[in-house]
């Protein structure tokens, strides 16, 4: 059974000196996409599929799922040299050791 919970949808501090007023909606929590214990609705709680077959992984060390903003670090383990490709229109700055 669904989790009844409030959604607020409107803040109103200023109309009556003294007194918060605000308007909320009752909000049917939803399994799936809602985690009621850390209080995050609308945030999808599947967890992630790596695309990479498990040969990538072998050769390939890093991160699959990245953040903007973050730095991260590659390894290839194969026993040929690799050649990275990054294209143009992309804007990332990368060096290659």
């Amino acid at each position: 059974m669904p989790q009844v919970c409030w959604r607020v949808e409107a803040t109103d501090w200023i109309s009556t000196p003294g007194i918060f007023e605000l308007t909320a909606v009752e909000y049917y929590s939803n399994k799936i996409e809602d985690d009621v214990n850390a209080g995050l609705v609308g945030t999808l709680k599947a967890k992630p599929v790596d695309p990479n077959p498990d040969i990538v992984k072998e050769f390939i060390e890093g991160e699959t799922f990245i953040k903007p903003k973050k730095v991260y670090t590659y390894k290839f383990n194969g026993l040929a040299t690799a050649k990275w490709k990054v294209q143009k229109d992309r804007p990332i700055k990368y060096s290659i050791d």
